[in-house]
């Protein structure tokens, strides 16, 4: 009998597991493989984390073929898993300053180009999100290559016409891949997990950033954001002749689609191209200081600042003295700066210039850091002293020493994890990327002395922490000062408002009267209209005053009366007593 009831437990039990691996086969493969893409990631996550704690590398050569055998399990999944593991796995070799090389040779693959995604897709996608019946409705000619293809989307040349003008133009279509928005949570959700067990297995400061960084990237799948984006910035550096940034047809703006103008122009990562034709000096000091303004001076920072988003062509703008344009593309990951960010970070950067200490190891901590030189050792990649500072040459033993020491100390780097700013990822990440951009022209302008000098403009007067604060308390002074100000404005204008009124329904309420007695006076006889007269307003007011006087005049009268009876009242008494 136990054995018959254990084989029914048993047989339920299969049921229930089979019906389960089922059910989750099926919502697998209707929801674009999101479980089996999650499954791939924790368990090659798994496997990395096992080879690092269970290997101990006796050489140089150990050590550094179990970096490029973690680095392969990690493309290997990018690439299967494609979408957003694209995305991070650009943003991992963003990291070059802490990973080993060994990674950044592997990962390089993923800067390149993106899987494609078929022409018969995409023309789904665009009838679908525009309306239209037919793709030839809209387009002269499509070029079913694309000639960009990233982790989100991919970018097609395409010509039409345009409604309001008629002209035919020629435009870069941008369509999202499909499948990234259902697979957007999951595709968090792995990657919280995964910060989360290489920071308990390796003990390195990586939550800090993982929740603005998963903020962001779930804006960067919504076009409309990166369509005011891109205008934003158009209208902050429309002083800028030397830099162009392509408008946008809003007319087939869609959260997945983004028409835009088409620009023939050498992307900076074709760098022998760009040698040949232009001055790379003049190009790298033209990119550096319109980002150097972004982050410093206009508080609106483009966060993906790669050679690929990069473009440079022949001036075609008669205001601009230049020989050539730089054009920046690809807004998607843009973060706006909070006044105190901007200035303290401004300050940042004159103080590592001028490699004040003190000053430097003041800011960093009130952001929660705990290392200052180390910190601003990263922050412009390279060692942090006064006499590099101001010679701009770094010894190849000086660059191996910072790399050893950021090794040793980055889990280290982070005191106060709160107070960090969240922009800090973000900026960070621009300036890595502008600076490796430099690098791979072979530096030929000095980055630092570009951006230190936007950084003096930007502040002005202010030489110290405490400046900048007074400066920000003076303006939330002002800001208050100056809502309290409409507040009154506001209220002024109400109160103008009802009076005015009251005086309009006492103006309709006196031409009432007049107009009634006038009726009445031509329909009655007089002894009736009399009768039935309505007293106007002053009429009735002054009736009203005479009635109250009078009324005032009996009540102390009476009141008078009364006192007087009461004093008699308690004086007789005293009479009566006296006579007897």
């Amino acid at each position: 009998m136990a054995r018959g009831f254990a084989r029914r437990v048993l047989r339920r039990c299969g049921y229930v597991s089979a019906a389960g691996i089922v059910g989750a086969a099926v919502f697998d493969v209707t929801n674009d493989h999101v479980i089996s893409r999650s499954a791939r990631t924790l368990i090659n996550a798994i496997r990395i984390g096992q080879m690092y704690k269970a290997t101990d590398p006796e050489t140089a050569q150990e050590l550094s073929d179990l970096h490029r055998a973690a680095a392969q399990i990690i493309l290997d999944t990018c690439l299967t898993n494609e979408g957003l593991y694209i995305k991070m796995g650009q943003g991992l070799h963003a990291f070059n300053h802490i990973l080993p090389e060994e990674y950044l040779q592997t990962l390089r693959v993923l800067l390149d180009k993106a899987p494609e995604v078929p022409l018969e897709v995409v023309r789904s996608i665009f009838l679908k999100e525009t309306g239209h019946s037919r793709f030839e409705d809209v387009f002269e000619s499509f070029n079913p290559i694309p000639v960009a293809s990233a982790s989100i989307a991919q970018v097609h040349k395409a010509r039409m016409r345009r409604g309001d003008t008629g002209e035919v133009v020629d435009v870069a279509v941008k369509i999202q891949k499909p499948n990234i928005r259902k697979q957007i949570w999951w595709d968090l959700q792995c990657y919280f997990l995964v910060c989360r067990m290489l920071q308990y297995a390796f003990d390195l400061p990586l939550m800090w950033s993982a929740q603005c960084i998963a903020e962001n990237l779930t804006k960067e799948i919504d076009f409309f954001a990166e369509a005011e984006n891109s205008e934003r910035a158009k209208d902050l550096l429309k002083h800028r002749h030397d830099i162009h940034i392509p408008c946008v047809y809003r007319d087939l703006l869609t959260p997945r689609l983004i028409v835009s103008e088409w620009i023939d122009a050498v992307k900076l990562v074709e760098v022998e191209t760009v040698k040949k034709q232009f001055n790379s000096a003049d190009v790298m000091q033209s990119v550096l200081s319109a980002f150097g303004e972004m982050v410093f001076e206009l508080g609106f920072v483009h966060c993906d600042p790669h050679p690929a988003n990069l473009m440079i062509r022949k001036n075609q703008n008669p205001k601009n003295k230049k020989p050539f344009e730089v054009i920046i593309i690809d807004f998607g990951l843009c973060v706006p700066e909070t006044k105190k960010f901007r200035l303290e970070y401004s300050l940042l950067f004159k103080t590592i210039f001028r490699g004040d200490r003190d000053m430097l190891k003041k800011i960093v901590q009130s952001w929660g850091i705990g290392n200052a030189d180390l910190f601003a050792s990263l922050t412009i990649q390279k060692p942090f002293t006064s006499q590099s500072m101001r010679s701009g040459q770094v010894s190849k033993s000086d660059i191996m020493a910072m790399e050893h020491q950021m090794k040793d100390h980055v889990k280290n780097l982070l005191a106060r994890e709160e107070l960090v700013p969240q922009e800090l990822v973000f900026v960070g990440r621009s300036m890595n990327l502008l600076r490796s951009v430099n690098k791979s022209y072979g530096a030929p302008v000095n980055r630092i002395n570009i951006m230190a000098g936007c950084a003096v403009r930007a502040l002005g007067h202010l030489a110290t922490l405490d400046d900048v604060h007074a400066v920000l308390q003076g303006l939330d002074q002002a800001s208050i000062e100056k809502r309290a100000r409409k507040r009154d404005q506001i209220r002024g204008a109400m109160f103008e408002f009802h009076y005015h009124a009251i005086l309009t329904w006492l103006a309709v309420v006196h031409l009432t009267t007049l107009w009634c007695n006038a009726v009445l006076a031509v329909l009655l006889p007089k002894k009736w209209a009399e009768h039935f007269y309505v007293g106007n307003l002053e009429e009735q007011l002054e009736q009203k005053e005479k009635e109250m006087i009078q009324r005032s005049n009996h009540s102390s009268n009476s009141s008078s009366m009364s006192f007087e009876n009461k004093m008699q009242k308690f004086h007789k008494p005293m009479n009566i007593a006296a006579n007897d």
